[in-house]
């Protein structure tokens, strides 16, 4: 990554507008994830009202997270074709005006508004795409911050938004009205998105060697790709059957579910800056292990699973599911950012170059395309056992998901380990970087801490 206080092409010579830019940024990343989930509380009672059915409500839903799956993929090989500022801008933009729009189109009803609808949420979701690929795959290049404090950083934001949303849309639909909530919000983001458009710096354009759809090629990506999926799987089969779990099983409250949801968010957000630490000193395939042994017995316990009615006999405990899902969602954290510090060096001994924005940009795009596969998949999936059983099965399901990822990842490593193939570059090996950019060293051995 480039240094911004030591490159003398960079527009960020000093402290303070590195932090500037990162502030910036990730409060737009903060603003753009609430508009995605702060219509939760209030949507599916206005569309009922206009005449969708659950099914047509679940399409709304799930056409902005079919489009962000698309667009990660297109814009992950694209970003370097373009100046990534642009990219950021014009997501930013997207996502503020369909933001608008969608509270206009409570002017319809019937089969136009579904089609309006999921519309407006489809090209909100390119926008959302384009916004968080550019905006990672920038920091990336230009700040002096590590690869693995910037996906943390980001994602962090990200999540706290996604979770902050909900109560954000309860908020400005009790003190205005349907359409003014998406203006107000709206609004904002467009403003922020301006106030980034004037601190962003623009970013020469690169001539790589490798193609960046070779990522696909590297075995270890697919791999990453793989447990990432079920990741977001997990996590959204856990957040969509978990209120009414909680609801209809202990009786919980409306405000008591939001105190909740709030813990888990914060789980999360805690989290988010303490892995970077252990990245960075190398601790990477053996995180996620950890984290994906240990999340095992604590779905089993979350239920608890049926399995261990030998154990609890029937009863549940409403402070041992808050508790064992709030260190789950610590745990998510754990699996998602050290993959894509796997992947950038993954990249990086395959042929790919290190500090590059095509590499960046192939690496967000890949994973994040994973993120929003796994977000897809997880309702339905939670959906589907919850319907048949019960959401205790739900969880232990999601126990069982950790097996096959545990295996997958284990099988890959000692493969690797036997063929004697790095999953680093090595320690001390200098990079003559082009165009005048000064020397670096690539990160650790192939050998973990």
């Amino acid at each position: 990554m480039g240094n911004c206080m030591d490159s003398p092409t960079s527009g960020l010579r000093a402290v303070w507008k590195e932090r500037l830019l990162m502030v910036v940024v990730l409060t737009v990343q903060f603003v753009s994830r609430c508009t995605d989930t702060f219509l939760y509380p209030f949507f599916p009672q206005e569309a009922t009202a206009k005449g969708l059915t659950p099914t047509h409500i679940g399409i709304v839903f799930s056409s902005f997270e079919l489009s962000r799956f698309l667009t990660f993929f297109t814009i992950g090989y694209l970003i370097s074709k373009a100046n990534p500022k642009h990219w950021c801008v014009v997501g930013g933009g997207l996502v503020s005006v369909c933001c608008v729009l969608f509270g206009l189109v409570d002017s319809t009803s019937g089969t136009l508004y579904l089609v309006l609808c999921s519309l407006t949420r489809f090209l909100a979701g390119s926008g959302a795409a384009m916004l968080t690929v550019a905006s990672i795959t920038l920091l990336l290049k230009i700040t002096s911050y590590s690869s693995s404090f910037v996906i943390g950083a980001v994602e962090g934001m990200q999540g706290v938004g996604y979770m902050a949303g909900p109560a954000l849309g309860s908020a400005l639909y009790t003190i205005s009205n349907y359409t003014s909530a998406f203006w107000i919000l709206g609004g904002s983001l467009f403003l922020l998105n301006l106030a980034q458009a004037l601190v962003l710096p623009s970013v020469e354009q690169e001539v790589n060697k490798q193609s960046s759809i070779n990522l696909f090629n590297i075995p270890g990506v697919l791999v990453l790709f793989f447990q990432v999926t079920i990741y977001k799987t997990i996590v959204e089969a856990t957040y969509s059957g978990a209120s009414n779990y909680l609801s209809f099983t202990f009786q919980t409250s409306p405000s008591t579910l939001g105190i909740v949801f709030s813990v888990w968010s914060a789980g999360y957000l805690v989290g988010c800056p303490l892995i970077p630490l252990l990245v960075n000193k190398g601790f990477i395939y053996s995180q996620i292990l950890i984290a994906w042994v240990v999340a095992a017995p604590l779905y089993m316990l979350a239920g608890p699973s049926p399995l261990l009615e030998f154990l609890f006999n029937g009863q549940k405990y409403f402070l041992l599911t808050v508790i064992t899902i709030t260190i789950s969602i610590f745990l998510a954290g754990v699996q998602l950012i050290p993959s894509f510090q796997a992947a950038i060096n993954l990249a990086a001994v395959n042929g790919h170059e290190k500090d590059s924005m095509q590499t960046y940009g192939a690496v967000t795009g890949t994973l994040n395309s994973a993120i929003a596969l796994g977000s897809l998949i997880g309702p339905v999936f939670g959906g589907a056992i919850t319907q048949m059983s019960d959401f205790t099965w739900t969880l232990t399901s999601l126990a069982g998901l950790s097996l096959p990822v545990v295996t997958v990842i284990s099988v890959y490593l000692l493969s690797m380990k036997l063929l004697k193939l790095p999953l680093k570059p090595i320690v001390g090996e200098d990079v003559k970087i082009e165009n005048g950019e000064k020397e670096k060293l690539l990160s650790e051995s192939t050998d973990e801490e």
